[in-house]
């Protein structure tokens, strides 16, 4: 007949050990350090049937809901207790590791859904500028396509017919010809024009000075300008290099908080 396995059963002084391992470990902040935990147990204690770390982190949790509901944890919160057992002192230190890293938790959470939206948002801004970059270039090479088969074909636009182009095409693509076009009527009576269907009746006593090249610029300006994915990824760099200082601060405060901890621990176990 086999020996049976020598499994953990929990006691005050088993729970102790365990107690410490986890004040000294902290597996709340790293959940590989329960394995090790489990496996000082499982050396400490000989067992055959070795310990788990789903073992030891569930104890771990019913000891500290026992502690809440002894009322104990709320006597020490409104200050009636200042003097503490060692295995106070342990329960009110497992209970401040384990709130501190849902606190830290909760803070990257809404760090890294901030970073989530800005990247998504980012994305958004680069396809569109990219979509109105396209749009431009197009019209673009439809007005050079157009100057090429004018000048193909030998078709000569009339001034006046130049002149009333569509507005907001004229206002967009100013044309080369806008001082010659006025310079073309300046003879030309108001009746005439009238007559042959242009329709234009407030013609400027003075020629418009031509300014032909203030579109161009602005898109020469915007196309030259940093592109839009290389600046979202030195934010997104910028807000990396900002997550790890904070995590590291974070990480500083741990430790100190632990070897305070861990030294009031200590000094308790000796008196």
């Amino acid at each position: 007949m086999l020996p049976r396995k020598k499994s953990i059963v929990f006691n005050r002084q088993k729970d102790t050990f365990l107690c410490r391992e986890v004040i000294m470990a902290n597996p709340f902040q790293n959940a590989k350090f329960w394995d090790e935990i489990a496996e000082k147990i499982t050396q400490k204690y000989e067992l055959t049937k070795p310990c788990t770390k789903r073992t030891v982190a569930d104890r771990v949790e019913l000891l500290l809901g026992n502690w809440k509901k002894s009322g104990n944890a709320s006597k020490m919160k409104s200050g009636e207790k200042v003097s503490y057992t060692e295995w106070e002192s342990l329960m009110i230190g497992i209970t401040a590791l384990k709130d501190q890293q849902q606190q830290e938790y909760g803070k990257r959470s809404q760090v890294d859904q901030r970073l989530h939206e800005f990247e998504a948002k980012g994305k958004g801004k680069i396809m569109c500028d990219q979509a109105m970059l396209g749009m431009k270039k197009r019209k673009k090479e439809d007005f050079s396509s157009f100057d090429e088969y004018s000048e193909h074909d030998n078709i000569q636009m009339p001034e006046i017919n130049k002149f009333l182009l569509d507005e907001d095409e004229h206002a967009e693509h100013p044309s080369p010809h806008v001082e010659v076009e006025w310079e073309t009527l300046g003879d030309m009576p108001d009746e005439t024009l009238e007559l042959a269907g242009y329709g234009i009746t407030n013609r400027p006593k003075t020629p418009i000075a031509k300014n032909t090249s203030t579109t161009e610029k602005e898109m020469q300006k915007k196309e030259n300008t940093t592109d839009p994915f290389l600046e979202l990824m030195a934010r997104k760099l910028d807000l990396d290099e900002a997550r790890e200082k904070r995590l590291e601060r974070e990480r500083e405060k741990n430790e100190e908080f632990q070897n305070q901890l861990l030294s009031f621990v200590m000094k308790q176990k000796k008196e």
